[in-house]
């Protein structure tokens, strides 16, 4: 959310940069106006939480379990993250994989800002030993 945000997109700069991508790849501080991660759905704070296109926004409880484990394929990045009725949501940062493949300890598979993503059973299972707050759905990759 911006101010002047258009209700439909494409949401571009004047140099044709997609707004929404710029703010996925962790340069909404760059972006000439202030960017608000609002929560979208749910009625309850979670680990990961979706804002309805900007992408995954994680705790950093979730953030620094990942770093613990020694986790690849992932980066985080500062962004105003807000509450639905717009209060300041401390604790909270971008986050975006960096991988689109299965070899790797974190992905999307290419999703690009989804609220799904994929690890690898070793993650999959320090998380679930954790207090964190995450859904946790065992998948079996297809081929």
């Amino acid at each position: 959310m911006w101010d002047g945000k258009p209700d439909l997109g494409p949401h571009l700069l004047p140099d044709g940069r997609d707004i929404l991508d710029e703010i996925r790849e962790g340069r909404a501080g760059e972006l000439p106006f202030p960017v608000q991660a609002r929560i979208y759905q749910g009625k309850r704070i979670n680990d990961m939480l979706w804002t309805g296109g900007l992408g995954m926004i994680a705790s950093t409880a979730l953030v620094a379990v990942l770093n613990d484990l020694g986790v690849a394929g992932y980066a985080t990045y500062d962004l105003d993250v807000r509450n639905r009725d717009g209060s300041p949501l401390p604790g909270f940062v971008g986050f975006r994989t960096t991988s689109d493949t299965l070899d790797t300890d974190i992905t999307d598979l290419g999703r690009g800002g989804s609220y799904i993503f994929y690890t690898t059973d070793r993650v999959a299972n320090a998380l679930r030993d954790t207090k964190l707050k995450l859904d946790i759905t065992p998948v079996t990759p297809r081929g």
